[in-house]
């Protein structure tokens, strides 16, 4: 079977976002609408042992798997391994959506306090 890089796949389909299927996949309808689309690719993740991450496109159930979802059709990688996977091009995506960390009872005092202004000289 022939192979392909991932920042090839990357590069052709745009930045890939990781869908974790909480449910049933028949149920999903964002996973099945991509599935439809060809845009899901399987990453098969190795629980020991010293073999490679490696992903295959489209749907395969089971343990030690994460599910990519792209942008754009992945049918010209259709018969292809996909290798090097490379999980910092997916933890860029992740920080950037991240929502902001709560605010810390100091940041909160400081917040609530008026801005101090000088209060005016009495007249004579």
């Amino acid at each position: 079977m022939k192979t392909a890089r991932f920042t090839n796949v990357v590069n052709t389909c745009g930045e890939p976002e990781t869908h974790l299927l909480l449910t049933d996949p028949g149920h999903d309808r964002a996973f099945q609408s991509a599935l439809k689309a060809n845009r899901v690719m399987t990453v098969f993740q190795a629980a020991h042992g010293n073999k490679a991450d490696h992903g295959e496109i489209g749907y395969e159930p089971g343990q030690g798997r994460q599910f990519l979802i792209f942008p754009k059709s992945l049918r010209a990688f259709a018969d292809r391994t996909v290798v090097g996977i490379r999980y910092d091009l997916l933890e860029a995506d992740e920080e950037e959506a991240a929502p902001p960390a709560p605010a810390t009872k100091a940041k909160k005092a400081a917040a609530a306090k008026p801005n101090a202004t000088p209060e005016p000289e009495a007249k004579p």
